[in-house]
């Protein structure tokens, strides 16, 4: 019986308690959750109306300081006009007196004339006493200090303060340039260094002809200040004001608003503060705007700062002289959320006190439920164990009663068959096992059935795998040293020791063919790779156990091929088999070949390559998991394009890895240079990993390419132009065709010939040809046997020539433009080669014809 797979697996008391706590943390916790963005909502809403009247109070009490100044300025011009200021010989000051008694933010009151005269009262500190200030031809146009009486009346001089000409003062120049009441620039005074701002008003006469300028220095009030530190401003939040270039006017802090002393000290900026609420609000704003001169309208905004969010509230402050001004409050959010926070707390301990609640009442509940259900189970396990008796005791609940009768009803039914079904389950274990070893349990799992019973002529799946070919080397010639007893028990130990190496690397035997392993790996190729470097690992220890047994070590060569392959089952009615069908496999065998080729044990292709992952391109490598190298770029049988094939070395002898791990650098430049059939340069780079590492097959194998030269341009354009080709039996019917309209007499050859068949030859010919150009010895061997073929079908030396020239034309048809000078004297030298080899052979066989006729 097959019972289905439960993922997880939970008890019933807390299945039963659970739902009761989260139900009521829910409840209890949606009700905070809502009472607290309730509350939150109702704070932003309180702190944007709290900002908006804390800016709109701070307006007004400044629109009350700076709107006099220039009240102030009008009634002295209309005195100026009416001529009741006596610039010359001044006794009595008495209008600017009582203006700057009864305005006593004010620094200074004057007017100054186109003359160049100067009447006005100030003080020398601000808050001091005032003094007449008279500059004019009496004063010989020295600026001079008198005392004054509560009347403004002239009596005592003071002080020279040297020339002055008020003609050329700022706010003289800034009144007449604007033709109209306004104001200077924000400045600190020479006297007292404190923010100072100049209200100036041209006076014109009834003509419009120039007269003078009356002006007003105000100082930043400091009961201005007063007022912004008195502000409610939440518990920690701030209020200042700053001109549009950031610079600070006042602020609700006591921090002073200028830095350095003396003829140094300069306007402090905002974000050069004190207080780290103003500086941080002043670079927020700066960021948000690129400026203080781009905030055109009142603003409310926020921002979040180390985790803490703050209120901000900026508004503009302008008159129509050209004061403009911002009012900013920032208000930190902490100081209104206090009291939630709080609220939270209490909703929290709330939520606790009713949680332990629910789960005391659930707990009760539930084991009454629980207990009853508990002792079932207990019985139920019992019988599953084979205890067929078990003793339940009797329930109150009529339900949980029905339940126990029901058990040992079962129980005497399940005792009657357990033994019939303990032997059946192990007839069927035994024949399972039986059929694994035939079958791989790997294919029923990829076939998607549960028995071999299940699988039918024809079943098949396609799968991305590793394949694995292992074959010993030299085989044949150890077998015919051995009886095949002595065979059969050489082959089954070699295979013991390597099957649990593929089997621990997740992979299974496809099938043995006679010494040759071939493996299947459905899961990474890593898995693969791992399975080859641990056969080689065993293949080290069989080799000691044979050494010991005084008998000779083997080799083996493997090869690992990765692609789609198509698992199922072929054969007839009466007797079936499984097989894997694919190119991948056939490229994993060309590549164990190559192993001989190379004297290299392992070897895989470019595909396993590419999905090993994190590879890099450069260097070839991959440090983390294997040794690995690019070996070769070669044309196996049967494919029309190269294929990349890298040597895994893990599994070399220690000082053999490590060295060709330290020239590996040079080997990767030694294949540049022999691939750009630089040869001297490749010679001496693989003379000298073969001098440092002489266990180096794969380099000693590229120095004896290099020292035969034949490595060559002509090769490589040979290679490349055949690629090109990509639809044979095109090029086979053009040859022939050629060839009978050139050599009528040719057909007589082929009258008996299937036709489909001899093409096929013929390509494979050429294919055979092209594949052994880089084998100058196995070359020479298959042309001469061709050439010796081919006089059995009547072919005469003299033919080859002519044949050369249709095999040279059918080529160009085929490549077109492809068909280049240098490709037709590349394939031209190539075939009088072929042709010279070929003939060679031809002749060895006419040779030997002639003197068996002789005899």
């Amino acid at each position: 019986m097959v019972f289905p797979r439960i993922s997880q697996r939970n008890r019933l008391l807390p299945i039963l308690i659970i739902p009761f706590i989260a139900q009521t943390t829910i409840v209890i916790g949606l009700v905070s959750y809502i009472y607290f963005q309730t509350s939150k909502r109702t704070i932003n809403d309180l702190a944007a109306q709290l900002r908006g009247e804390l800016t709109a109070r701070i307006e007004r009490e400044l629109s009350g300081y700076f709107t006099s100044p220039h009240n102030i300025n009008q009634l002295n011009a209309a005195a100026f006009i009416g001529g009741e200021l006596d610039f010359e010989n001044p006794q009595n000051i008495h209008q600017m007196f009582q203006q700057f008694q009864f305005t006593p933010f004010l620094f200074s009151i004057y007017c100054g004339t186109e003359k160049g005269e100067f009447l006005g009262v100030g003080a020398q500190e601000f808050g001091g006493k005032p003094y007449l200030q008279n500059l004019s031809k009496q004063t010989n146009y020295r600026f001079h200090y008198y005392n004054t009486d509560v009347q403004g009346n002239r009596l005592s001089f003071v002080a020279d303060d040297g020339p002055y000409d008020p003609r050329s003062r700022p706010w003289y120049q800034a009144a007449v340039a604007a033709q109209r009441p306004t104001w200077s620039e924000i400045y600190l005074d020479f006297a007292t260094f404190l923010p100072t701002i100049t209200a100036a008003r041209p006076v014109y006469s009834s003509d419009g002809k120039l007269l003078g300028v009356c002006a007003t220095d105000v100082s930043t009030p400091t009961d201005f200040r007063q007022f912004l530190s008195k502000l409610q401003i939440g518990k920690t939040g701030q209020a200042f004001v700053v001109d549009t270039t950031g610079r600070l006017i006042s602020s609700s802090t006591d921090e002073p608003l200028t830095v350095g002393t003396g003829d140094d000290s300069v306007l402090l900026t905002a974000q050069q503060s004190e207080s780290v609420l103003i500086r941080d609000t002043a670079a927020y704003l700066q960021t948000r705007f690129g400026g203080w001169d781009q905030i055109e309208r009142s603003q409310q905004l926020d921002f979040t700062l180390n985790q803490q969010k703050y209120f901000v509230q900026v508004l503009p402050f302008r008159d129509t002289h050209g004061l403009d001004w911002l009012i900013v409050v920032t208000i930190p959010e902490a100081d209104f959320m206090a009291g939630i926070y709080a609220q939270n707390r209490n909703a929290m301990f709330l939520m606790i006190v009713a949680l332990t609640g629910a789960i005391a009442i659930a707990l009760w509940t539930a084991r009454r439920i629980v207990r009853p259900i508990t002792r079932l189970s207990e019985a139920a396990n019992e019988i599953a164990t084979g205890e067929l008796s078990p003793a339940i005791a009797p329930s109150s609940i009529l339900e949980f009663q029905g339940l126990n009768i029901a058990f040992q009803k079962m129980a005497v039914q399940l005792q009657a068959n357990f033994q019939e079904l303990q032997k059946r389950e192990q007839e069927q274990d035994n024949l399972i096992t039986a059929y694994s070893r035939f079958l791989p349990n790997q294919y029923l799992e990829f076939l998607q059935v549960s028995s071999v019973t299940e699988i039918h002529v024809g079943d098949h799946v396609q799968q991305e795998m590793s394949v694995l070919f292992a074959d010993i080397r030299n085989f044949t010639s150890m077998s015919e040293q051995m009886t095949p007893r002595e065979t059969f028990e050489f082959i089954n130990i070699y295979l013991a020791w390597m099957e649990s190496a593929i089997s621990d690397q997740n992979g299974f035997i496809d099938k043995y063919i006679g010494d040759a392993i071939m493996a299947l790996f459905p899961g990474s190729p890593r898995d693969a790779i791992n399975a080859g470097i641990a056969m080689l690992e065993k293949l080290k220890q069989y080799n000691a156990q044979r050494i010991q047994q005084q008998q000779n070590p083997i080799e083996i060569g493997i090869g690992i091929n990765t692609g789609i392959l198509m698992l199922g089952t072929v054969g007839g009615e009466n007797r079936m088999d499984s097989t894997v069908i694919s190119d991948a496999v056939n490229l994993a065998s060309r590549i164990e070949n190559l192993t001989k080729e190379y004297g290299i044990p392992l070897l895989i292709s470019e595909h396993t390559y590419a999905r090993l992952g994190n590879a890099s391109s450069e260097t070839h490598s991959f440090d983390c998991c294997y040794q690995i190298r690019e070996l070769d770029r070669v044309r196996v049988r049967g494919k029309s394009e190269n294929v990349t094939i890298y040597e895994v070395f893990d599994a070399d002898p220690f000082p053999i890895r490590v060295k060709k791990q330290e020239m590996l650098e040079i080997f990767e430049t030694a294949i540049i240079h022999y691939r750009l059939c630089a040869f001297d340069h490749a010679e001496i780079l693989f003379s000298q990993c073969v001098a440092v590492n002489p266990g180096d097959q794969g380099a000693r194998v590229y120095l004896n390419r290099c020292q035969q030269k034949y490595y060559n341009f002509q090769v490589t354009m040979l290679e490349t132009s055949f690629a090109l080709i990509k639809n044979p039996q095109q090029f086979t019917d053009r040859f022939y065709e050629t060839l009978f309209e050139r050599l009528p007499q040719a057909r007589a050859m082929f009258v008996n010939t299937n036709f489909i068949q001899q093409k096929q030859k013929l390509w494979s010919s050429i294919e055979l040809v092209c594949e052994n150009l880089r084998r100058p010895d196995l070359l020479s061997g298959v042309l001469k046997g061709l050439g010796a073929t081919h006089v059995q079908y009547g072919v005469q030396p003299e033919h080859y020539a002519l044949a050369g020239d249709v095999f040279l034309a059918t080529f160009a048809e085929c490549l077109g433009e492809a068909w280049t000078e240098e490709v037709k004297q590349a394939w031209t030298a190539a075939y009088a080669t072929i042709q010279t080899l070929m003939v060679t052979g031809a002749e060895e066989v006419l040779k030997i014809t002639r003197e068996e006729s002789a005899d």
